[in-house]
């Protein structure tokens, strides 16, 4: 690899992680999504309705709503929640 392809690389993995550290750090929501089964999300302030049909939760931006089957809230920290079940929609409600 030249050494002016090494450089964009580290460049681009720098960008990333500023990125990345920029919106935890702001408290930003970040989610990610293991296929249709489970959502990892950071930066939620508390939980609006549950069930096992829809899960709501208050957002920094407003809420965001899964809704699914079976669906539950597998852990949860002071700002952090896993849900688990079948996903079927993602709706962000402002």
């Amino acid at each position: 690899m030249s050494r002016r392809k090494k450089e964009q690389s580290q460049t681009q993995k720098i960008k990333e992680a500023v990125t990345l550290t920029g919106a935890l750090f702001h408290k930003e929501l970040h989610i990610e999504m293991v296929s249709n089964k489970e959502a990892l999300i950071d930066g939620c302030k508390g939980i609006v309705e549950y069930n096992e049909n829809i899960i709501r939760l208050n957002i920094p931006e407003g809420q965001i709503q899964f809704r699914g089957r079976g669906l539950e809230i597998a852990c949860m920290s002071e700002e952090s929640m896993i849900v688990r079940g079948y996903i079927m929609g993602l709706e962000f409600c402002h």
